[in-house]
């Protein structure tokens, strides 16, 4: 299980959008196509130690290039970001946690425990730190092609609402979005006015806006008040520029602290709704009612309808996770329930989904070594465990772990699945720590 705030909370990428045989039938290979926590190159090709422990998943430019984060390693032991062209170079992009210049002008620590990444039409990557700049409540970060590294923003200060009123910024950024014209929309996991994150907005002429502050009593059901979602992970945009995401806590069930979470949706035009509260009981797969789930990580993703999918750790007539759909005239169901732990269980990173309809997605446990599985449920309701992760293998009479505890997965133009595990490979155990990328295909 992933140990840091990263796994725990959420953060994204958004994902906006795997060298053995599939368990149980001939299926897709199984590739690992870079471990992490060795000795690497830099874009100076020089020789530097490796980032370890990547906690999102990948993104890809239009060429084909493949870019993340680590979170633990390089050359100042903060993570780095880094690259993996199509004929497998990988290369060092970045190390966090030197001296940068920030976004207030003066020159200070960089941000450490960085996100998931995201990439524009120009090459340019943007990403967030859940900790480090000026205030050390984390930063919002620019690569650009040439290896320019610029801190858009440092959170924990102060930020303006959409209704000109000055409140606490955000703590602890995680997961971007960026719409056509160039503006980036995250979520923060902390901070705001009541102290349980918020959603901003970074505009392509560098003005920021604290959107919606997360954790407020949102009503009351007789003299008992019932409070919005608090801790958000990340979110998503659709087609007309709705944002769309998850809380882990909070909600009519959850109250302050308590572990069941929202989706939730801020529209174009600001309008702020709940569209489902984790926590109470629905109907079951199978018929009859059961436990929903609650304690939401991970991005929800849209059908080609526009209907509304995504996952969570617990719930489900066994208690191991659920995936569940809100349809467009707001219906909420559960579509798989997962109730054997060999087969995987306690899916946290949202599922993504082929043109035909079939979804994909991750389990950090179960599986057949216990390291998680990564999983195809399709469009017609059949589970199949793809890939269990976990285990050891003997690399020159040498024992080493196998990649485990999956992260986010992507899809490439060709359809095949890449992702990350943040445990196991060769390099476990360094001082730079593990993980892995992998493709399945």
């Amino acid at each position: 299980m992933l140990g840091s705030i990263h796994r725990l909370l959420f953060l994204a990428s958004l994902a906006i959008g795997i060298s053995a045989m599939a368990s149980g039938f001939s299926g897709p290979t199984y590739t690992d196509l870079h471990d992490f926590g060795g000795i690497v190159r830099n874009g100076a090709n020089a020789s530097v130690k490796d980032g370890g422990l990547p906690e999102t998943g990948i993104t890809f430019d239009s060429a084909g290039n493949m870019y993340g984060t680590t979170v633990q390693g390089g050359l100042y032991g903060s993570g780095n970001i880094w690259s993996l062209t199509p004929t497998g170079k990988y290369t060092d992009l970045h190390d966090f946690g030197r001296k940068v210049k920030r976004s207030n002008g003066t020159m200070g620590l960089d941000g450490t425990q960085a996100g998931s990444v995201l990439v524009d039409k120009s090459g340019n990557l943007y990403g967030t730190t859940i900790f480090g700049g000026y205030y050390g409540g984390g930063i919002l970060w620019k690569l650009s092609p040439k290896g320019v590294y610029t801190d858009l923003h440092d959170f924990a200060n102060t930020a303006q609402t959409t209704t000109g009123l000055f409140v606490a910024d955000g703590v602890s950024p995680i997961g971007l979005a960026l719409d056509a014209k160039g503006n980036l929309y995250g979520t923060a996991i902390f901070g705001g006015l009541h102290g349980n994150g918020i959603a901003f907005k970074l505009a392509a002429d560098g003005s920021y806006t604290d959107i919606h502050d997360f954790g407020g009593i949102m009503s009351y059901n007789g003299t008992t008040p019932l409070y919005d979602g608090m801790q958000p992970q990340g979110v998503v945009l659709d087609k007309s520029g709705n944002m769309f995401g998850v809380t882990v806590v909070g909600g009519v069930y959850g109250g302050p602290g308590g572990p069941q979470g929202i989706v939730w949706e801020i529209t174009s035009k600001g309008d702020y709704l709940i569209l489902h509260n984790f926590g109470g009981l629905v109907s079951g797969v199978g018929g009859g009612t059961t436990n929903d789930g609650g304690s939401m990580t991970g991005l929800v993703t849209f059908d080609k309808s526009g209907n509304l999918f995504g996952t969570t750790i617990g719930g489900g007539s066994a208690g191991l996770g659920a995936i569940w759909e809100i349809s467009t005239n707001g219906a909420y169901s559960l579509i798989y329930e997962f109730s054997d732990s060999s087969k995987g269980n306690s899916p946290q990173t949202g599922v993504i989904l082929d043109p035909n309809g079939n979804f994909y997605g991750t389990t950090f446990s179960g599986g057949l070594y216990g390291g998680g599985v990564l999983f195809e449920l399709s469009s017609a309701g059949e589970y199949k465990d793809l890939h269990d992760f976990g285990g050891f293998s003997k690399i020159a009479g040498i024992k080493h772990p196998n990649p485990e505890d999956p992260t986010w997965l992507t899809f490439d133009k060709s359809g095949h699945i890449y992702g990350t595990t943040s445990q196991g490979g060769l390099h476990t155990g360094s001082t730079n720590d593990g993980g892995s990328i992998f493709v399945l295909k």
